[in-house]
């Protein structure tokens, strides 16, 4: 990228963005020890591409206490409430 070379070196620090992620790669959704938490984590590099759906997961177990994947044999693992 040749407009990066006009700046020195010490213009840049490094960063790294890491995204938590389960062991089984599936993340956490759900209800938690407390009452009033509820989890959506664990996505890892998928967090956008699976932001939609958890959030409807999550707010179905708020709003229900129930989740229509729950049951799923496809979703072993996937979901904890």
């Amino acid at each position: 990228m040749p407009l990066l070379r006009q700046y020195p070196d010490s213009a840049f620090s490094p960063w790294t963005g890491l995204r938590p992620v389960t062991p089984t790669g599936f993340p956490m959704l759900g209800r938690s020890r407390l009452d009033n938490l509820f989890v959506n984590s664990g996505h890892g590099p998928l967090g956008w591409t699976f932001a939609a759906g958890s959030g409807k997961i999550v707010a179905d177990i708020v709003a229900t206490s129930t989740c229509d994947l729950a049951g799923d044999e496809n979703m072993d693992g996937a979901i904890a409430y």
